[in-house]
């Protein structure tokens, strides 16, 4: 997990390794409760997304809007969540995901910033990148691509071809298997 500009943590961000039993020690105000609320946002998020898919089946993440005042995590606005030493209003989060459908694992990245409709209170999402193995797969950012993949999600996903993918993990496997051999 890694998060930039976020509350204590700086522009050039932090990253977090978490195993099946992490404990988070440290000095007071060193970012323990500030790594917890980055997560519970990032998740808040995602369930936010996640509801409005159920209700209408509309996965649109360029129109829901990082509304922080609302998570009940005593944050205040977006303005306030910004670490205090930033020029820029840009929030990041990142995080793995694994699917049961492929062997791999993606590094998803959500960016916000400001939103000027709001005086400040929510983060607007600003671009979704998404690496696999270290090179970059997706980016997200233009308006109009952002609104074109939040109309057409579902007919782009059934679109996704994973051959690619699958033939070059299964060379790298092949690779270190003869390797071993």
């Amino acid at each position: 997990f890694i998060t930039k500009n976020f509350r204590i943590f700086s522009k050039e961000g932090s990253e977090f390794r978490f195993k099946p039993i992490t404990f988070l020690t440290g000095s007071n105000s060193s970012g323990k409760t500030s790594l917890v609320k980055a997560i519970l946002v990032v998740q808040h998020y995602i369930d936010t997304l996640r509801n409005r898919y159920s209700i209408n089946g509309s996965f649109d993440p360029a129109r829901t809007n990082l509304n922080i005042s609302s998570m009940n995590l005593k944050l205040g606005s977006y303005s306030s969540c910004v670490n205090k030493f930033s020029e820029d209003d840009v929030i990041s989060f990142s995080y793995e995901v694994s699917s049961d459908l492929a062997p791999y694992h993606f590094e998803v990245t959500l960016s916000f910033k400001k939103s000027l409709k709001d005086n400040g209170t929510e983060g607007e999402l600003i671009s979704i990148e998404v690496k696999l193995a270290d090179e970059i797969i997706s980016v997200t950012s233009h308006p109009a691509l952002v609104n074109t993949l939040s109309e057409n999600a579902a007919a782009e996903y059934t679109k996704l071809n994973w051959d690619k993918v699958a033939k070059k993990c299964m060379s790298v496997y092949n690779k270190v298997k003869n390797k071993r051999n």
